[in-house]
């Protein structure tokens, strides 16, 4: 994470090619991230709701496919796609 206090801007990102998952919940008033999905659960328990999507995907593929997570609203921070 990088704050710029002059830009008043705060950066948050993974490395490149996205090796380390990074996940985050985002909603008008807040943004959580951490390197593991359960800690986000933990802070915010009403996001515990499965994503039937992620789910299909997970049975079917054996991982969740792009950006989405097994959990409702949590995502993974992709990696630089350039």
């Amino acid at each position: 994470m990088l704050v710029d206090l002059k830009q008043k801007e705060i950066k948050v990102f993974n490395d490149r090619y996205g090796m380390q998952r990074l996940y985050y919940f985002e909603d008008g008033e807040s943004l959580l991230f951490a390197s593991e999905a359960k800690a986000i659960l933990e802070v915010r328990r009403e996001l515990r709701t499965l994503e039937s999507q992620g789910i299909g995907e997970f049975l079917s593929c054996g991982c969740v496919l792009q950006d989405r997570t097994l959990f409702r609203n949590i995502y993974k921070l992709p990696g630089d796609r350039s």
